[in-house]
């Protein structure tokens, strides 16, 4: 049986990011809240919802985040600088975005 870390280690290896304007830290935590996301949620809404919930008290009510999840779908947005991340894993495309307030 694989162990935890062998396990995350092949999970993280599944990201393919498409775009990121974000410090790395908070890269990293997008990356986690969505393994959380996905391992504990089945469908997309429910998936987005978990990650914007997450996201959101990282600003603790000061800013909107925004999260779309889905197979198939590109985008053109205004966003905060330094606070977008666009990528796939698994099967699914995940677009994560702070607004500008």
């Amino acid at each position: 049986m694989a162990s935890k870390a062998a396990r995350e280690e092949e999970f993280l290896s599944q990201f393919n990011v498409m775009k990121c304007d974000m410090p790395d830290e908070l890269k990293q935590k997008a990356f986690d809240v969505t393994k959380e996301a996905m391992d504990n949620n089945t469908t997309e809404k429910d998936i987005a919802t978990a990650i914007k919930q997450a996201f959101d008290k990282v600003d603790e009510g000061l800013s909107t985040w925004h999260c779309i999840v889905g197979k198939h779908f590109a985008v053109s947005i205004t966003h905060a600088a330094k606070y977008i991340i666009f990528f796939t894993v698994r099967t699914h495309t995940v677009l994560l975005f702070k607004s500008e307030d």
